[in-house]
């Protein structure tokens, strides 16, 4: 999973980019690639889904793999470390009912116009 994948890309065709905060923190080892790539597909669905940040949406997990771009173990692994670092909440589904998330980082975390990643503390 080559970095320049994740630089500044924006996402989505709804009513936000992806957060700087994410990108940040991916580049400071806080969260690792396999939570940084599920937050990404998290957050495509968030702009897909919904009108605002931090409304509850749902995905399901075979969606969200038939990506290809995450294994259903590294899904669960790494959608525990993203509530662990308090990135996200989620219910999960059972049977055939997708799993609910809510994303949890902060409005002002996400890019506007020119910011750049390295202006944030």
């Amino acid at each position: 999973m080559p970095d320049e994948i994740y630089e500044d890309r924006i996402l989505g065709k709804g009513w936000y980019s992806k957060p700087r905060l994410a990108v940040k923190m991916l580049k400071d080892k806080y969260i690792s690639k396999a939570a940084y790539l599920l937050l990404d597909l998290l957050l495509n669905a968030e702009n897909a889904y919904t009108d605002e940040p931090n409304e509850w949406f749902y995905h399901s997990n075979e969606k969200l793999c038939a990506t290809r771009l995450i294994s259903p173990k590294t899904l669960v692994k790494a959608r525990i470390e993203l509530k662990e670092k308090g990135l996200i909440e989620f219910k999960s589904g059972w049977s055939k009912h997708a799993t609910d998330y809510r994303i949890l980082i902060e409005g002002k975390y996400y890019y506007r116009g020119g910011d750049s990643v390295e202006n944030i503390e």
